[in-house]
């Protein structure tokens, strides 16, 4: 049950070959359902997916005037969480943007299996640091020179050397006239990110990243490439002075409570009553299940949330 495959091609084939089930779940639901399952909470209403057939045969409720659909908590049998640090009791610290889903999944399982980069003493981690306290991890082993791989590798040099097709840098350009000073924005997968590179130079603006970052800076140079701090692209990115990290529920949370003030997405199509159609394409074949879909879905529901759509 992972909250996306990206580039996993074995996970997809399996999927295509009906060795997997696979049930598709916006990733802010997912993130809710993970963190009330392990809360001991039964269920909960939202209003992503209303409207679409993620919701057919789900109740439906109506709070203050707008319809929401009750989601259940999910509590796994087994859980498998990845830290940078632990203790013998369990304790677990991430680093940067590879918390996460981990805090919520942690807490879900049955049986939490934890692996670490590095694993010390109690006593040995500040307790002000701890992300995943020790009473919901039930196994914990150390990986010493664990492999970790970087699916986009960006850099600046290459970032600036690249050439993108003229209409997706007029789309981009199109898109960042939308921003205003001060504001707080999320952007996609896809065209989306290109919106960064057009900023006009009097607006100050804070990009969030929906994998766990607020205040994303440029593309690192060849020395800063750190594959623990990736954009929801899975891109190598940095920080900037005064950025902050923390789990995809609390990214999400911010998304759906209206704190955000933008969201730029990226689909595969839109209607001109702003219906988005981006996570699955009729038919067999790799095309039919679309990674990344459900973002869009989530920023598209954040009430107070302004959307702008690039394809």
């Amino acid at each position: 049950m992972p909250p996306t495959y990206g580039e996993n091609k074995e996970f997809e084939r399996q999927v295509l070959a009906g060795e997997l089930d696979l049930v598709f779940t916006p990733q802010s639901t997912l993130a809710e359902k993970l963190r009330a399952g392990g809360a001991g909470i039964p269920g909960f209403y939202t209003r992503t997916a209303f409207g679409t057939q993620l919701a057919e045969g789900k109740d439906m409720r109506v709070f203050d005037g707008t319809e929401y659909v009750l989601e259940e908590g999910i509590q796994a049998d087994v859980s498998i969480v990845k830290a940078w640090k632990g203790d013998t009791a369990g304790n677990l610290i991430y680093r940067k943007t590879a918390r996460n889903f981990n805090p919520m999944i942690a807490t879900c399982g049955k049986v939490t299996v934890a692996e670490v980069e590095e694993l010390v003493e109690v006593g040995e981690l500040d307790p002000d640091q701890i992300h995943t306290l020790g009473i919901y991890v039930d196994r914990i082993i150390e990986g010493p020179g664990c492999e970790k791989r970087i699916e986009f590798r960006t850099i600046s040099a290459g970032a600036e050397a690249k050439k993108d097709s003229p209409i997706r840098e007029l789309m981009a350009r199109r898109a960042a006239k939308e921003l205003r000073d001060g504001y707080y924005v999320n952007l996609g997968i896809g065209i989306p990110t290109l919106v960064a590179n057009y900023i006009p130079d009097d607006i100050n603006v804070t990009l969030q990243s929906e994998n766990g970052l607020l205040g994303i800076g440029a593309y690192p140079t060849e020395d800063e490439v750190d594959p623990d701090l990736v954009n929801a692209g899975k891109q190598t990115i940095t920080t900037l002075k005064g950025s902050n990290f923390f789990s995809s529920a609390e990214s999400f949370a911010m998304i759906r409570g209206g704190h955000i003030d933008l969201s730029i997405l990226g689909g595969l199509e839109a209607a001109e009553n702003g219906d988005l159609a981006n996570w699955m394409v009729p038919g067999p074949g790799p095309r039919a299940v679309v990674p990344g879909s459900s973002g869009s879905r989530r920023s598209a529901r954040a009430a107070a949330t302004r959307t702008e759509c690039s394809g």
